[in-house]
């Protein structure tokens, strides 16, 4: 081959492989990909390019690059690929069946009555398939990953991909080999039944987790009541023997030591301070959660906004309302003890529209690692722990809502929308 065909298939094989990583690291929430992994693809598309010069068919070199991505994602991200494997393998294939179809819709188009796979012939077919997984890949890249709509987009692929399949295999105008069409339609057949099995997998796997997070949530939920019941049984008490404060308090005053008596207004207004209201939802749940975790920052010398603006008579469950917002400020909580210097924690509570949006921004030490798109714990008891960020997304997919997070300069952001009517 000449030297630019050489070129060509390296640019080619760099572009299909770099793509495949971004869409894991995408979808599986791994670690942003360094200069390190992109090296190391450079690598995988000069080994898969010195592997042309031998007698190879297309979905031989497929595998073969497939094993190599596999085995570097699994040493890079320090993490087992998981459904990686799978994206890998239904990335490879979707790649190869549309350079097929798209070398035979080459062919039509330049009105040839054969078919030829010779690597230098089909490159603009090649260099056609790639632009448009780039192309692809730069639009989804400027949204946010959705799950639904990531399964929407594949299978749309997938039945494309069937369809076209379908019409090349009719077509009479471009002789093709038998066998190869029923081996590419095959392919086609085994690529929707993947799309539905890695569906079913994935319902499977998100109603698993959604069980655990109810038992997380309701021991969260029970740990936060059990809070907001100790600052009733206090309220109480202190309603209790006012009676007698009051009688203390006349005695100083009548007696002219007014000293004294002020000393023990003040003695009294220090649990009072500490159960007043300082924000209003309307929900006497969610106030009393509220100041016991501000209460908590104060202790902490965390530095505190807060901006409510709350609907009323909302569908919003005080349960689920719980759990977003005590899972978000435990979390904000626990990243500022760490931190040394700039300690704050803002919450802010808008209604737009019918949706509630929910945003907990607190200065973070290091950047958190991403697991499916959410923080991992730094704890090491894996099991008990790392529930937080999963139940508030749990809790808020219950109302169609979402949980986006970032980190930019050593700020973590949380944001949760939740839609009620």
């Amino acid at each position: 081959m000449e030297w630019y065909v050489w070129i060509s298939l390296f640019l080619t094989n760099l572009i299909r492989n770099s793509v495949c990583l971004y869409l894991i690291h995408k979808i599986q929430g791994f670690p942003k990909l360094g200069k390190k992994t992109y090296s190391y693809s450079v690598g995988v598309a000069v080994a898969v390019t010195m592997c042309t010069q031998f007698s190879l068919l297309p979905y031989q070199l497929l595998g073969i690059e497939g094993a190599l991505l596999f085995g570097l994602v699994y040493f890079t991200s320090n993490r087992k690929p998981g459904r990686g494997l799978f994206l890998i393998i239904f990335y490879e294939v979707g790649v190869y069946l549309w350079e097929f179809i798209v070398s035979v819709v080459w062919a039509l188009l330049c009105s040839e009555n054969y078919f030829s796979q010779d690597l230098a012939e089909g490159m603009p077919a090649v260099w056609c398939v790639r632009l448009l997984i780039l192309g692809l890949t730069v639009w989804t890249g400027l949204k946010d990953y959705d799950a639904s709509r990531g399964f929407c987009l594949a299978s749309g692929i997938a039945i494309a991909t069937l369809f076209a399949m379908i019409v090349i295999s009719e077509q009479s105008i471009v002789v093709l080999d038998s066998e190869e069409v029923s081996f590419h339609m095959l392919w086609a057949i085994i690529f929707i039944f993947a799309i539905l099995v890695y569906r079913l997998t994935y319902q499977y796997e998100m109603e698993k987790m959604v069980a655990k997070l109810q038992t997380e949530q309701k021991e969260l939920l029970q740990k936060d009541y059990q809070n907001i019941n100790r600052i009733y049984t206090a309220n109480a008490r202190l309603y209790h023997d006012l009676h007698n404060h009051l009688e203390v308090i006349r005695s100083g005053i009548k007696q002219g030591r007014m000293e004294e008596a002020l000393q023990y207004l003040d003695e009294l207004q220090a649990p009072i301070r500490n159960i007043t209201r300082t924000v209003w939802t309307g929900d006497e749940a969610i106030d009393y959660l509220l100041n016991s975790k501000l209460t908590v920052m104060k202790e902490e010398k965390i530095e505190s906004k807060v901006n409510i603006e709350f609907p009323p008579n909302t569908n919003i469950r005080s349960a689920d309302l719980t759990a977003v917002l005590g899972n978000l400020l435990d979390n904000a909580i626990e990243a500022v003890k760490a931190c040394e210097e700039n300690r704050f924690i803002n919450l802010t509570i808008r209604r737009i529209n019918h949706m509630l949006v929910i945003k907990v921004e607190n200065s973070c030490a290091k950047e958190p690692v991403l697991k499916n798109g959410v923080p991992e714990t730094t704890k090491d008891d894996k099991t008990h722990h790392g529930w937080g960020l999963k139940s508030v997304l749990a809790a808020a997919e219950q109302y169609d809502g979402t949980l986006e997070t970032t980190f930019k300069e050593n700020k973590f952001r949380a944001v949760v929308t939740m839609f009620y009517h």
